[in-house]
């Protein structure tokens, strides 16, 4: 007996790229790419939405599954509400806390915002830490500013 691809996928919770390739080929039959044409158009539009959220839009995901977008929000005034700056925390030898002094006093950070879709539990956005993380830390640096919360 065969292994079905999408009962794989079902099983370990994530649906990956060549996942997505055999079921656009599927609904295809006859008029579907090549699997690197597919790979390069589904990074370029990656890209593009990447992109898009950099410059302080907010994305808009397809069948009512919400839009992604950059938010800022003050560092909190508590202190056990604060990040620690582990590393200055060690060379100093008391506990020293991440203020954000580049960023005018804020935290940024992508958000998710879900639409009316049913089971939105099951989905789950995860920004590329070299792809997004550090162009957005990279922009903040450069004094690009975002909404607030």
């Amino acid at each position: 007996m065969t292994q079905d691809n999408s009962l794989k996928s079902r099983r370990s919770n994530a649906f990956k790229q060549t996942d997505l390739y055999y079921y656009y080929r599927g609904l295809n039959r006859g008029d579907s790419v090549d699997y690197s044409v597919y790979t390069k158009v589904l990074q370029r539009f990656n890209e593009e939405a990447c992109e898009e959220i950099l410059e302080g839009k907010d994305f808009r995901l397809p069948f009512y599954l919400g839009k992604i977008g950059v938010r800022k929000r003050p560092v909190p005034v508590k202190k056990w509400r604060m990040k620690v700056d582990f590393n200055a925390t060690k060379r100093e030898g008391i506990t020293i806390y991440h203020l954000n002094e580049h960023s005018n006093y804020f935290y940024y950070r992508f958000y998710w915002f879900k639409g009316k879709t049913l089971n939105r539990s099951a989905y789950e956005f995860k920004p590329v830490r070299k792809e997004l993380k550090r162009k957005l830390a990279a922009r903040i640096k450069a004094g690009k500013d975002y909404v607030a919360k």
